[in-house]
């Protein structure tokens, strides 16, 4: 039984794009971005702010910051709570806390900005933690989060716990850390990708999350 439970956040427990979309778009008009297609903005969900506008949108990395900076004071206005539970999502969660397995939020998305979220919807009841990025202290992968999580917990290991989450990137942290990851195909990532660097198993909905999980 993997008794720890980590959850990725944008595009495993809610479909976040519409608020990131829109900042994104206020990004790219204002720093008159032309390298990248609109139509791939959805590359954008997931990785840390400073990786996507550097690496994709080929702002240069002294303005990198600056470029945060504006993106945040669209998404804090509001544009944090465009977004869209997935269905079902709730039951699993519920059903998963009754059990009485560990729940934490595991994310590179800002660990301030998960937590809003969770409170807005007062879903914060099933987690017993939330870990997400802390630029501030150089918390900002994957990775970094995951080691945040495992120093927090000290009893969780590569025996008992799980990772659950929609793109490679989960699934390379999972494996650096060497524990089991399972893969859903409702997010923002590519299951070919996710099967590849090693998943379980995928699944295609939150209650399926929720029966894999209780038939190990």
């Amino acid at each position: 039984m993997k008794k720890y439970l980590l959850f990725d956040f944008d595009g495993t427990l809610f479909d976040t794009s519409p608020g990131i979309i829109t900042c994104m778009e206020k990004v790219i008009e204002e720093y008159d971005i032309t390298k990248f297609s609109l139509k791939d903005l959805n590359l954008c969900i997931g990785p840390p702010l400073s990786w996507t506008f550097e690496t994709l949108f080929g702002i240069p990395h002294e303005k990198v910051p600056e470029a945060i900076k504006y993106y945040r004071k669209f998404y804090n206005a509001g544009e944090i709570f465009h977004v869209i539970p997935y269905d079902g999502m709730e039951d699993c969660l519920q059903s998963l806390h009754e059990s009485g397995y560990f729940l934490s939020v595991c994310s590179s998305k800002p660990m301030a900005a998960c937590e809003r979220i969770l409170e807005k919807f007062s879903w914060k009841k099933y987690f017993d933690d939330v870990c997400g990025a802390i630029p501030d202290v150089g918390i900002e992968s994957k990775e970094d989060v995951l080691e945040y999580f495992f120093s927090k917990n000290p009893d969780a290991n590569r025996d008992n716990t799980m990772l659950i989450g929609d793109t490679k990137y989960d699934a390379l942290g999972a494996k650096e850390f060497g524990i089991d990851f399972l893969g859903v195909s409702y997010g923002f990532g590519s299951t070919d990708e996710m099967d590849h660097i090693g998943a379980k198993a995928i699944v295609s909905s939150p209650m399926e999350v929720l029966n894999y999980i209780e038939g190990i």
